[in-house]
């Protein structure tokens, strides 16, 4: 199953491309999927805001 195109954005991260959504669930934080180039994915629930950088730093400790 792939992610949606409406909504979704793109990182590069080490010479490769990610595709993450954001949904938000509160005024304070959101539901972070993250598509790695293999077809897995990575979904955390976040206090706070969420920023690319924020992203980044998710993408490179669950990087293998």
């Amino acid at each position: 199953m792939t992610m949606p195109k409406k909504g979704t954005r793109k990182i590069v991260v080490n010479n490769t491309i990610y595709k993450y959504m954001i949904k938000p669930y509160s005024r304070w934080g959101g539901s972070l999927t993250i598509e790695k180039p293999d077809g897995t994915y990575i979904s955390k629930d976040i206090e706070g805001s969420i920023t690319p950088s924020t992203v980044r730093s998710i993408i490179e400790k669950n990087s293998d």
